[in-house]
């Protein structure tokens, strides 16, 4: 049987919350809240309203469905105890506890007493959809065979029972409400973003959307194999695909696969399963977001707000998820069409566009050798740019870069600038806004990485569309960038231009008097 605080939790996100409140006048509600049968059963032989509710509309019949105590019930049912009644806060009837803990005893006694298998509660959620959550198939068979709806919908959200079961793995239930008629490709419903807000007097104020860039305006549109992808449930997704699912449905939002939505969220296993079961690898959603990408992505994903996903625990690793793409087909130059929506939410502090970027670019940017090795001999352009005309070189050099926020392979910088040094990059190119990879290199005060490129010919005395020389990049050309001393004093040596003006946060008047360092190792 679930706990108090697993049900109250349920009742939170699909009903509202209940909250056991005790009342004076409810003493058959607070006996059974006890689970206290002796006194119940004096309270009925002094004749007391067994239907009188606590403050939050739990009546004894509900604390005994909630207990699974099938003695307390069946006192409380020979004196015509309610079993439709709705709680005031959520709206959640007995049946709906018993439901909850996959009591199929419990429900058998309720409907016999004339329960409604198919009431909702406030957010339009049935009893059927509580039992696929428990996981309990003889509870679901039993609710189905009295009636309950395999595709209902609850209101809140447009979720189906196929869908409760599949954010909490159930795959026995799954294969159970396949087989009873349940649809694989409902989908919940999709909508918008737009925050509401009103005025002291209750007027709505003009709409406001997300203002991060890239964000979407809706959300929603996910299938039972998008849940299941989305949370890593691996039982589940074989069970939906066995059940004849369409592997390759997209969010009716975002338009994101199945497999993409498991890959950024740390799945690499069930993306793996899912591309073994024929799900396109190039499938893009509304970001130009395919798997491939999102692979690389996320094995060194940039740092977020919340804690990134963990992947340490899945048996397929990135690397052989990637080399599995490219075997399947997988495009190695598709570009992202814009900056990635999570990304914005990571505190976003790129400092360039990363729109028009392919794999291989993504891989340059987090130092991984590794992959870009892989998606070479997979026929990979490593010389392709992203729209703004940023190289891979650049990013690999550090253009972009920002402590606290970016993740690289560790000691792999300067394996990364040579290995695409090697391969050709031009280290002269410039992006739009001017910025070249000794920029980079500056910027990161990695001397080391700056006395490389001069000596393949990289220009000292490149200035970029506001002004900066590479020697200004190392002194701090923005408020965020730490000035880096060491790397002025080389730079200037080596004959590059210096304004002399640190902008940095950590100067005063334009001068720099010692701080802290991010240069990356």
């Amino acid at each position: 049987m679930k706990s108090l605080a697993h049900l109250l939790c349920t009742a939170a996100f699909v009903g509202g919350l209940v909250l056991p409140a005790a009342a004076a006048d409810a003493p058959v509600a607070d006996a059974a809240q006890e689970a206290d049968l002796t006194t119940v059963l004096a309270l009925i032989g002094q004749g007391a309203d067994v239907n009188v509710s606590q403050g939050d509309g739990m009546t004894a019949m509900h604390w005994a469905a909630f207990h699974d105590d099938l003695e307390l019930a069946r006192a409380l049912l020979s004196v015509r105890a309610d079993v439709d009644r709705g709680t005031r806060v959520g709206g959640l009837q007995p049946l709906w506890m018993a439901a909850t803990n996959g009591s199929a005893e419990m429900i058998r006694v309720l409907v016999d007493a004339g329960a409604n298998v198919n009431a909702a509660n406030g957010t339009g959620a049935t009893p059927l959809m509580a039992a696929a959550m428990s996981g309990s198939v003889d509870a679901v068979v039993l609710l189905l065979d009295e009636g309950a709806f395999a595709n209902a919908r609850e209101t809140a959200n447009g979720q189906t029972p196929l869908m409760f079961a599949a954010w909490e793995d159930r795959a026995d239930v799954i294969r159970l409400l396949i087989d009873r008629g349940a649809h694989v490709g409902l989908t919940s419903w999709v909508v918008s973003m737009a925050e509401q807000q009103y005025d002291s007097d209750g007027n709505l104020l003009p709409t406001r959307r997300p203002r991060a860039p890239g964000g979407n305006s809706v959300m929603g549109g996910m299938t039972a194999l998008l849940f299941a992808a989305r949370d890593g449930h691996l039982a589940a997704v074989e069970a939906l695909v066995e059940g004849g699912v369409n592997v390759d449905q997209v969010a009716g939002s975002e338009g994101s696969s199945p497999m993409v939505i498991a890959i950024a969220n740390g799945h690499y296993t069930v993306a793996k399963y899912l591309l073994d079961a024929g799900a396109d690898p190039n499938v893009e959603n509304v970001d130009g977001l395919a798997p491939l990408y999102a692979t690389i992505n996320m094995r060194f994903a940039p740092v977020s707000w919340a804690p990134n996903p963990r992947t340490d625990q899945e048996r397929v690793d990135a690397v052989t998820l990637v080399a599995a793409l490219l075997d399947a087909g997988a495009d190695p130059d598709a570009r992202i069409a814009r900056g990635l929506w999570f990304s914005p939410t990571s505190h976003n502090r790129l400092w360039i566009n990363p729109a028009g970027a392919t794999p291989f670019w993504r891989a340059a940017q987090a130092s991984d050798v590794e992959s870009m090795r892989l998606l070479l001999r997979a026929g990979a352009d490593p010389h392709l740019a992203t729209t703004d005309g940023t190289t891979p070189l650049m990013v690999a050099s550090g253009i972009g870069w920002r402590g606290n926020f970016s993740q690289n392979a560790l000691g792999a910088w300067m394996d990364a600038v040579r290995f695409l040094v090697e391969l050709g990059a031009d280290v002269t190119a410039s992006d739009r806004s001017g910025y070249t990879a000794l920029h980079g290199a500056a910027a990161l005060g990695d001397n080391e990485m700056v006395e490389y490129l001069v000596s393949h010919g990289a220009g000292v005395d490149a200035i970029d569309r506001r002004g900066n020389s590479p020697a200004d990049m190392a002194f701090g050309p923005s408020r965020f960038f730490i000035p880096k001393p060491k790397t002025v004093e080389l730079l200037v040596r080596l004959g590059s231009p210096f304004q002399d003006k640190c902008r940095s946060d950590q100067c005063v008047d334009g001068k720099f008097f010692g701080g802290a360092s991010t240069t990356p190792r």
